[in-house]
């Protein structure tokens, strides 16, 4: 069970590096899809998505593994998309590097989860 949130999770965040990396090309090639793609809605929707489901899928298999390396990688990767999102609001550049940063951080905490998850069973 916790595995399909670890796997949603590294989907999510994975999607978050992928919209970031793509959207500046978005932009340059394709005006209206880069406009599309780089609304704040994206943002506040992915982290509709990314946040509940890091919360849900790391704590569940923290309470299994009891691995604090998970945690604090969720943590900071959830503190990076916040950094993102109030430092990045006046800088795009800000915006972009701390969102590569959380997407990267919140991948590697679920893919440790799963690790340490099926290591435990």
């Amino acid at each position: 069970m916790n595995e399909f949130w670890d796997r949603l999770g590294i989907s999510a965040s994975l999607i978050c590096i992928l919209h970031c990396i793509l959207t500046p090309i978005l932009v340059i090639s394709i005006p209206v899809a880069g406009e599309l793609a780089s609304h704040e809605w994206f943002h506040g929707s992915m982290i509709l998505i990314v946040v509940p489901v890091a919360v849900w899928a790391l704590w569940n298999g923290y309470r299994l593994h009891r691995n604090p390396t998970v945690i604090w990688l969720g943590i900071a990767g959830v503190l990076s998309m916040i950094l993102a999102l109030v430092l990045g609001s006046k800088n795009f550049n800000v915006e972009f590097i701390f969102m590569i940063i959380a997407g990267s951080l919140l991948a590697s905490a679920h893919w440790l989860n799963l690790r340490v998850c099926r290591r435990r069973h």
